[in-house]
């Protein structure tokens, strides 16, 4: 969802026809893996999206699981998922309870 508005946002106030790396400043600051923006400009769309997608999911979980004070179980819930499917997330972005 956040990822929809800020593309949204984007293709309504850039200029041209093309959405660049430039219109989106949002993305540039998300955490997850450091990626230069050489990097982001020679991925194909659909691993663009994918990489930022990863990085806006995981800061999601994080933020829950801090306001669930590390609570694997609470925070599945919160986020609408299984706490095993919580769990192997965490796994793979590296993150342990409490974020």
């Amino acid at each position: 969802r956040e990822l929809e508005n800020l593309v949204e946002r984007a293709v309504l106030l850039t200029e041209s026809d093309t959405v660049t790396l430039a219109d989106l400043p949002a993305l540039r600051r998300g955490s997850g893996p450091a990626i230069d923006g050489e990097e982001l400009d020679a991925l194909d769309l659909k691993e663009y999206v994918r990489v930022h997608l990863a990085r806006i999911e995981r800061a999601r979980i994080q933020r829950v699981l801090q306001v669930e004070d590390g609570n694997v179980t609470r925070a599945a819930r919160r986020l609408g998922i299984s706490r095993k499917s919580l769990q192997t997330k965490m796994k793979e972005y590296g993150l342990r309870d409490g974020g």
